[in-house]
């Protein structure tokens, strides 16, 4: 223990004192170093559809290689507008593969919070579900968005996927209704973007951990929400040190087969911190997709064993008691 870091004498036994991201050269490494680690290992399930590390990787490509099809500059911004569905990993990843900034974006924001972000960010191009478009409908003509890619929840669910999309649209009508089909915005659906993404040529950029990663919005409770900037090194740092504090707990059991259920959005920053966490030890991440949780989720996944999920389920079933109250 040294005498300014009397805190060190308080760390478990087998965590570190300290970290090196320095041993990676670009978060990109990091990620994969995953991929390939993992590769067909479940990477996530949602409704019942699971994708592999390796599934992941290509999609990202995929993503990464239409992105720089666009010709947008590298270090551009790029806002991602979408729920826990299976495309979100992907492309927030293919995002930053292809040399872009990240800016997550609450599905749930009014058009006002939505046009607030995007223009103090200088997202050129946003990724969004079709539920949330209306917001985006509503003040695409304030902001400097030059390319739409527009999603539906079951994009990436095989014939499973028609089902879902048709379900949300027609029969439980969650997906309001927008007008986006001006060429001016310049439109494009995300199957046609992982199509022709794995057709196209991609250029891994040179990236570096002092490289901008991610602008990260703060939630807007005391006024306007504010951009945090995150480099390379901030993320990486951040997966260590959570790996660091849970490695001594997971090492007592094959962490291969530790399945994480990824209810948190994973726009919030937490939430992403904990899927870099898992990715490093090969997690199978559940997505819930869904805003209000009131399916038992082990009624929902019953085949999965969390170590999470039964306080999981009782912390959300007791919120959503509470909200009831209130309202």
């Amino acid at each position: 223990m040294t005498v300014d870091k009397p805190w060190l004498a308080q760390y478990p036994e087998n965590v570190p004192k300290t970290i090196n991201p320095d041993q990676y050269e670009s978060l990109i490494e990091l990620y994969e170093e995953c991929f390939n680690r993992f590769r067909m290992h479940p990477m996530t399930i949602c409704m019942g559809v699971t994708h592999t590390y390796g599934d992941v990787d290509k999609a990202s490509l995929a993503v990464a290689a239409w992105l720089q099809a666009q010709g947008i500059p590298k270090g551009s911004v790029v806002a991602l507008m979408m729920p826990n569905v299976p495309q979100y990993l992907p492309t927030m990843i293919g995002i930053l593969r292809a040399g872009y900034v990240c800016t997550p974006v609450n599905p749930l924001y009014t058009g006002r919070e939505l046009r607030h972000q995007l223009n103090d960010s200088g997202a050129q191009v946003i990724f969004v579900v079709d539920n949330f478009a209306q917001a985006l409908e509503q003040v695409i003509e304030e902001t400097d968005i030059k390319r739409i890619v527009l999603s539906k929840m079951g994009d990436m669910m095989g014939l499973k996927g028609i089902l879902v999309n048709t379900v949300i649209r027609q029969v439980k009508r969650l997906v309001p209704k927008y007008n986006l089909d001006d060429p001016k915005y310049n439109v494009t659906k995300f199957p046609d973007v992982l199509k022709k993404g794995k057709n196209l040529p991609f250029q891994a950029p040179k990236t570096a951990l002092q490289h901008k990663a991610i602008l990260q919005y703060t939630g807007g409770t005391t006024g306007l929400s504010k951009g945090a900037v995150l480099t390379q090194r901030n993320v990486v740092a951040a997966a260590m040190q959570s790996e660091a504090w849970f490695r001594p707990v997971t090492s007592e059991i094959n962490e291969v087969y530790i399945n994480m259920v990824m209810a948190l959005p994973l726009y919030h920053i937490f939430a992403y911190m904990l899927s870099l966490l898992g990715m490093r030890s090969g997690y199978t991440f559940i997505l819930v997709p869904i805003r209000v949780i009131c399916l038992d989720l082990s009624k929902l996944y019953p085949n999965s064993r969390s170590i999470f999920s039964q306080r999981l389920i009782l912390c959300l079933k007791a919120c959503l008691i509470s909200q009831t109250l209130k309202t």
